[in-house]
């Protein structure tokens, strides 16, 4: 099982923008390269909330790595329906702002989406939480650049594969 934390979410880096373009293309790109570099094959891809859309793009990119599609409560199907939290999250400036700026989105998930907000603990939090880090590159994340977010997260995905494996 390779269950990845994309760029920017959980435990993962969380580069400014100028570092890294927060874009379904970019991410759907980022978990092709993962798929590729673990040589995965027959995946079940088990998607949720925006992984549904970044694992849905990256199956229709790559068909023959993936047998079946498991696809929970996500935007990965057209909808004329956008919620106001959303569209707000995409008004340009303001949006990038409060989702980047001042961590407005998982703070609202943090109180709406948890049964019991008081008592989550304060590592989990801060794990869902936009930290900020220093010491960036500010070089395009590629699988091969050794200190880019995504080359870090590969890397440890595949060291973990191995332990699993051996």
């Amino acid at each position: 099982m390779v269950v990845p934390d994309h760029i920017g979410c959980g435990l993962s880096d969380k580069p400014s923008p100028r570092e890294y373009p927060y874009r379904l293309e970019r991410r759907v790109e980022d978990l092709k390269q993962l798929v590729e570099r673990l040589d995965l094959r027959d995946v079940t891809l088990v998607g949720h909330d925006w992984g549904g859309a970044i694992g849905l793009g990256a199956a229709v990119k790559m068909p023959e790595r993936f047998s079946r599609l498991v696809l929970m409560n996500t935007a990965a199907f057209p909808s004329s329906r956008c919620p106001w939290r959303i569209r707000v999250c995409r008004t340009p400036l303001l949006g990038q702002l409060g989702l980047q700026g001042l961590n407005l989105f998982s703070r609202a998930a943090l109180r709406m989406a948890t049964a019991r907000p008081g008592e989550l603990k304060q590592e989990a939090r801060a794990g869902l939480l936009i930290r900020t880090t220093r010491g960036r590159t500010g070089r395009p994340c590629t699988s091969s650049c050794a200190t880019s977010p995504c080359g870090r997260a590969i890397r440890a995905t595949e060291s973990s594969v191995r332990l699993k494996r051996d």
